[in-house]
């Protein structure tokens, strides 16, 4: 039988070419852009889902009150990941990390910029990257070592074995390659491509290895035993500022990893979404897309029921049931469906790299994975179902008699019923319009969102190896000068769109006592205002000359805001122990992200 309803499908199918064409034209279009909606959103999905304890595993944030509110931020003390192991009950690991930030490795002639993460054992233990060289229970316990990722030690030693070979770090680290991991995926939040020990940037860095509880830099993720513990262990961690610093008023608490990136907004202390909020809308949109093509399959199937009267009506006088007629056009259905879905991937290869080129991402199809191919059948079967439901069920109901007789077939029913699948198609048309609007207004607000300075023929370069001397930027510095090259240059302590250091230690006359502010620090040269093109609100940038300004500092709006300055300049403000003048007030502008707020900011030289 199931043979029979085949050809009749395929017969029906090729004598009405035109019918079909469009579709499957139809069905196509629809689910392609299904697809490619649902393959972003499962990629935004499974973001820091490739660790096998993933959903053990937490990043510390901490609360901090200050001006009636509280902020939420994921950089916490040196010292944070320590005290956790020690007094945090049902805590298997806890490790600290630096973010990643660009640093230049070379090999013999060979130079490259990557980012780097200096970290400790247990970060391995917590993300678990394979490992395709090296004894992953002796890394990272030295001080010049270097664990490179997969492609980024291709790009250093090609094809040749790099373990126990040797790189330098900004040309003053001999480190040796110790192990080689996978690379970092794509959809991770940590992203890098080489690891080295805490102890060399405790080395590197003297304040690094300060035991201090406001200076905020690291990265502190753990690892529970089980989450049945994550009540207990998570209530001891709200107050373990207050342990360990007097006075100190934020609060630590457990975000869970596999959550950092969908839901990584916070409004007084609580998560209140992310992008989560706008994968809602991208499935809210695939699906509206794929009903507006199975409607519209309706539409088209009963617009020609007059055509197939007199099949249905003859197949019934000669014995078939309405249950094979459903059987028959639920195949044809099927059958369509199927060839859209061959067009559609099709399709689905040719847009992604649109796509992809659009959003910025590598997404692409693991033809291997059998989720993709138990999905794909979920949605085949769901589209033939819709599709193929109304039309099955109304033309299986003509009257054989009447049919036969040459009567005209009563549509009042079919009309109707035709009407209210229209304003349906309308319905899901005009989600379709709002949650494209709603997305395009979103991704204009931050392409097109004031940043603060001009970035027009702003040139950043990084100061890396021999050249991170004092005497040799000042030379460079008056030689691009004097070539007429550049109008203006300073220095700036960190990429300007990279995360930077944060503290909260600082203190100033008025401060609400237990408030714990962080700030984010950056060191600048003179001539900044200048060069980047911002403003100055109140006072004076710093000398060209750093020694002058040695004991200065400057604000930024956010700062003053925060600390309720109502004469910022000349204020007397304590920043790590040390009194410091503020005399100028920089106008806000954006360093890390467009979709955050600009954090309150010290300027130093």
């Amino acid at each position: 039988m199931f043979k029979l309803n085949l050809k009749i499908a395929l017969r029906n199918l090729w004598k009405n070419k035109g019918f079909s064409l469009i579709n499957i034209g139809g069905l196509a279009i629809g689910l392609a852009s299904c697809m490619i909606l649902l393959v972003y959103v499962a990629y935004e999905w499974s973001y820091d889902k490739q660790f096998t304890n993933h959903d053990k595993t937490y990043v510390v944030y901490q609360n901090a009150p200050a001006s009636g509110k509280i902020y939420s931020w994921a950089w916490t003390p040196n010292v944070m990941a320590e005290e956790i192991r020690e007094k945090i009950p049902g805590a298997k690991y806890a490790s600290k990390s630096s973010y990643p930030s660009s640093k230049l490795i070379t090999v013999d002639d060979k130079k490259v910029n990557g980012k780097g993460v200096f970290t400790e054992p247990s970060f391995l233990k917590i993300l678990d990257y394979k490992f395709i060289k090296g004894n992953p229970a002796q890394v990272l316990k030295g001080v010049n070592t270097i664990i490179l990722t997969q492609s980024f030690a291709k790009k250093l030693f090609g094809d040749v074995d790099p373990i126990n070979k040797t790189v330098k770090l900004d040309n003053k680290n001999v480190l040796k390659v110790e192990a080689v991991i996978e690379d970092s995926p794509a959809n991770s939040s940590i992203v890098f491509d080489y690891l080295m020990p805490w102890a060399l940037f405790a080395e590197r860095e003297s304040w690094i290895r300060e035991r201090n509880w406001g200076n905020n830099m690291c990265l502190t993720l753990v690892q529970l035993k089980d989450n049945n513990v994550f009540n207990q262990a998570n209530a001891q961690m709200l107050g373990i500022y207050k342990r360990n610093q007097k006075g100190n008023t934020a609060e630590a608490f457990l975000h869970p990893l596999n959550k950092w990136h969908l839901y990584g907004d916070f409004e007084n202390g609580k998560s209140v979404g992310g992008k989560i909020d706008q994968l809602k809308i991208f499935v809210l949109l695939a699906f509206c897309i794929l009903l507006i093509a199975c409607v519209n399959f309706m539409n088209l199937s009963t617009a020609r029921s007059e055509g197939r009267a007199k099949e249905v009506g003859v197949r019934k006088a000669i014995g078939s049931t309405r249950r094979s007629l459903v059987s028959q056009f639920f195949i044809e259905s099927a059958f369509l469906t199927l060839i859209s879905t061959v067009f559609a991937f099709i399709l689905v290869e040719v847009s992604l790299p649109y796509f992809n080129n659009l959003l910025n991402i590598e997404l692409s199809i693991d033809y291997h994975n059998p989720i993709f191919w138990f999905t794909l059948f979920i949605l085949m079967t769901f589209t033939g179902l819709v599709a193929g439901s109304y039309p099955a069920l109304y033309l299986s109901s003509f009257e054989p008699i009447k049919v036969l007789k040459g009567l005209k077939i009563k549509t009042d029913s079919s009309v109707s019923i035709r009407k209210v699948l229209v304003v349906v198609q309308f319905v899901f048309a005009a989600c379709l319009i709002i949650c494209t609007a709603v997305i395009y207004q979103q991704l204009n607000y931050i392409k097109n969102k004031p940043i603060g300075y001009d970035k027009s023929n702003l040139v950043q370069i990084a100061i890396q190896g021999k050249m991170a001397n004092n005497q040799k930027l000042e030379l460079l510095k008056s030689q691009l000068l004097k070539s007429g090259a550049t109008t203006a240059i300073t220095f700036f302590s960190r990429d300007i769109t990279e995360n930077g250091n944060n503290t909260t230690d600082v203190s100033w006359q008025g401060k609400t006592p237990g408030e714990s502010i962080l700030f984010n620090h950056r060191g600048i040269g003179g001539d900044f205002v200048k060069t980047i093109g911002t403003e100055l609100v109140q006072g004076r940038e710093f000398s060209k000359n750093a020694v002058n300004d040695s004991n200065n500092i400057m604000l930024n709006e956010a700062a003053v805001k925060m600390m309720r300055l109502k004469n910022p300049i000349g204020a007397k403000i304590s920043f790590w122990g040390d009194e410091k003048t503020n005399v100028g007030v920089i106008k806000d502008f954006v360093i890390e992200s467009a979709y955050q707020k600009v954090a309150p900011m010290i300027f130093f030289t």
